[in-house]
């Protein structure tokens, strides 16, 4: 790994965090871009918040496939949250047929469950 991606990383406390001990450390070119690094960050300092942050971190520091889709995860509460505006409900919470969610939320008076299914970062 370059001096200008630990650079990048190292600068980022929740991504460093993710990164010590990871599978997925020079596996790839992750994060890119300094602009991709503070995304990243944002949505790890929103699942801290929210005590979270512990709960993905083994899948976080994995191989390259798990921590993308475990960023699409975060990714996807974080914008309807955040951005839509529908606080998150429930983290896990129980589906059909003994699956789980990852998070639900309320929209127009019901509990919306919500699962995320997404490809890596380099399919985009």
């Amino acid at each position: 790994m370059n001096a200008w991606r630990k650079r990048l990383i190292s600068e980022r406390p929740l991504l460093a965090k993710i990164a010590q001990g990871s599978r997925w450390l020079g596996k790839d070119k992750f994060p890119s871009e300094e602009l991709w690094a503070d995304e990243v960050e944002k949505w790890l300092q929103y699942v801290e918040d929210r005590s979270q942050f512990d709960r993905f971190l083994s899948r976080l520091s994995d191989l390259p496939a798990k921590r993308d889709e475990t960023l699409a995860e975060i990714k996807a509460a974080y914008f309807i949250e955040k951005c839509a505006g529908y606080p998150i409900k429930n983290w896990e919470p129980p589906g059909n047929n003994g699956t789980v969610g990852e998070f639900s939320f309320v929209f127009e008076s019901k509990e919306t469950f919500c699962e995320v299914k997404s490809p890596g970062w380099e399919r985009a």
